[in-house]
């Protein structure tokens, strides 16, 4: 829209900015997908895939968006960042006191990951992988993410659901 002011100056508003590009990587995007199953929604997850439950059910439970623009990558390794993630999420996305960013020196303020680094920390789920280091684009190990799972476990969890029964 195109404005003339009193003395006849025309002022043109600037374009809008373009749209944001689609997610390269499960970057936090909490939208939930539709209540579609996950072979419908990635093409790399087959109907009988072992894990296609599992996924569905991330899905729904907005633990995931996939990796990019309808993929999962389930033959990818999950970073030390994705895996927290995914946890925090699980958990509902409680709001840290902190942000990972305020406790690890290599966490970048306003990573998508970010707060979810921060409630890992103030839940004791991780200490990082070095002193004031969380080593957020590191390959999570199986002892890790056993570690973690554990520690999320048999912490205060906000969704006791997702504790194990026994």
């Amino acid at each position: 829209m195109t404005n003339v002011d009193e003395d006849g100056i025309l002022t043109i508003p600037p374009p809008p900015p373009p749209p944001p590009p689609p997610p390269t990587e499960d970057t936090g995007n909490d939208q939930r997908l539709p209540d579609r199953q996950a072979f419908e929604i990635f093409a790399d997850v087959s109907e009988d895939a072992y894990y296609e439950a599992a996924v569905t059910w991330m899905i729904r439970n907005s633990v995931t968006v996939g990796c990019s623009d309808g993929a999962f990558c389930p033959d990818e390794p999950v970073t030390r960042r994705q895996f927290v993630t995914f946890l925090w999420r699980a958990a509902g996305s409680p709001e840290p006191d902190q942000a990972g960013s305020d406790t690890f020196s290599d966490v970048t303020t306003g990573d998508y990951a970010d707060k979810a680094i921060g409630w890992a920390a103030e839940r004791e789920i991780t200490a990082g992988c070095a002193p004031a280091e969380f080593c957020p684009g590191d390959t999570t190990t199986r002892a890790q993410a056993a570690a973690f799972i554990h520690r999320y476990h048999t912490s205060t969890a906000p969704n006791p659901e997702l504790r194990p029964q026994g």
